[in-house]
């Protein structure tokens, strides 16, 4: 038999005379409380031979009254226990109140602050890892998870340090007017609705992503909630608070830690990373190969390719719901003037198909430069080429300055399709890139 319970509210319920009732009718039943929030009360079996159980208002580390101990507070409401016939203390005024919510506020300020700026810097270390490559970010599914969970919890701390000012400046007014505490603001059942269904869209994102990493951080997770179980167990049994969290701290970084070793190492189920095969060459060289299966290889466009080349095949996917982007690259290890590097992306959502095709083009937008002999120069930029060659619906050749390249952007619907080739092709390799890349029909 577990040595805590929970008791779940289905309103919030922050009225201390509501709490004490509460309080009271679990005493009688042989429990007391030991974690109290306006939604979720945990209680054990008692401690001590507890009789009484009383409220008041006090501040963070008041020493409790002559007879009585302190229980669990709850944003300046405090549990008091007693063993003894002891009398109740005397009743706080509504000043007294009022400077108890304003002592418990200005603790709890800070900490919301700290962790309104380490999330704000998340987010901003997130834009600063995918700065321009957008179809990268979306077709990263842990990547898209992440943000928007690290999203969701900044944009709820800076409602909670709203909801706190006002209830600081509520409480003030409070104070000065001698009423009792303005009630503690709770978050509207629409919105805790909309928070739920946010953070089940992150964790199915980062799946998407990264099935191991989201096992991991549910697995830590899952860590949390034993270590918080085990600490609850603890005080049942007597244990004071200070006791069972040094008692239980080792248990989330341990799992932690094992976790990453596990993963560092590659053992995790479902991890199954593209890794380099050494290989020796025809001159005894050491070469680090990849032998991935790509769907376009640079036989198909050049039958009449050396025996002696020792080529190397990497394909590395990422997806999320929005977009799948698949990156190949053939390349001679022991030999120079081949390669053949592509990029696949592949969407069923047209707008996000519009809004890659528009970013690819936006990050070579050919605007006019400085001069040279020949007159005014542009830099980098995608140039509109036929496509009938290629079966596609659009297509685009890069230049440089006024040199064109032989890197190509290539758009079917649903897919599209960034290629650089080693030479310019002829429409029977175009051919060849259309019937290896372009989409099933």
């Amino acid at each position: 038999m577990p040595k805590f319970r929970l008791l779940l509210q289905r309103t919030p319920v922050t009225d201390p005379e509501a709490i004490a009732r509460g309080a009271q009718a679990l005493l009688d039943r042989g429990s007391q409380v030991r974690l109290l929030t306006p939604r979720l009360w945990v209680y054990t079996p008692l401690v001590a031979d507890y009789r009484r159980v009383t409220v008041t208002w006090a501040g963070p580390g008041a020493q409790p009254p002559a007879g009585w101990t302190a229980g669990p507070c709850l944003n300046g409401v405090q549990l008091l226990y007693s063993d003894t016939d002891a009398a109740p203390p005397d009743p706080v005024d509504n000043r007294g109140a009022c400077e108890a919510r304003l002592a418990w506020l200005r603790t709890a300020w800070p900490k919301l602050v700290v962790s309104a700026v380490v999330f704000g810097a998340a987010l901003a270390a997130l834009r600063w890892l995918f700065p321009g490559d957008l179809p990268l970010f979306l077709a990263n599914g842990l990547a898209l998870g992440f943000t928007l969970l690290v999203l969701l919890v900044l944009i709820l701390q800076l409602c909670r340090l709203a909801a706190l000012r006002r209830l600081t400046a509520d409480t003030r007014l409070a104070y000065a007017h001698g009423s009792p505490p303005p009630p503690m603001p709770v978050l509207p059942a629409p919105l805790r609705g909309l928070v739920l269904a946010l953070l089940l869209l992150s964790l199915v994102l980062m799946g998407f992503g990264s099935p191991t990493l989201l096992g991991m951080a549910l697995g830590v997770l899952v860590s949390v909630l034993l270590q918080r179980c085990w600490q609850f167990s603890l005080l049942g049994k007597g244990v004071s608070l200070r006791s069972a969290r040094r008692r239980t701290a080792f248990l989330t970084p341990l799992v932690f830690g094992v976790l990453l070793v596990f993963y560092l190492a590659g053992a995790l189920p479902g991890q199954n990373p593209s890794r380099p095969v050494q290989a020796a060459s025809y001159d005894g060289g050491q070469y680090e190969i990849y032998t991935d299966s790509l769907p376009l290889e640079l036989w198909q466009l050049e039958p009449d390719l050396s025996d002696k080349l020792l080529w190397s095949r990497r394909l590395t996917r990422s997806r999320s719901p929005l977009l799948t982007a698949t990156d190949c690259r053939q390349i001679p290890a022991n030999g120079s003037g081949y390669y053949l590097e592509y990029r696949i992306l592949d969407t069923a959502l047209p707008p996000v198909q519009a809004l890659v095709e528009s970013a690819l083009l936006a990050d070579h937008p050919g605007a006019l430069g400085g001069t040279n002999l020949f007159g005014q120069a542009r830099y980098d930029g995608y140039d509109p080429v036929d496509p009938t060659p290629w079966g596609a619906r659009a297509a685009y050749r890069l230049h440089w300055d006024d040199q064109m390249k032989n890197q190509y952007l290539l758009c079917w619907p649903g897919r599209v399709v960034e290629i650089l080739l080693d030479h310019a092709p002829n429409e029977a390799q175009m051919a060849t890139v259309a019937a290896a890349l372009a989409p099933n029909p």
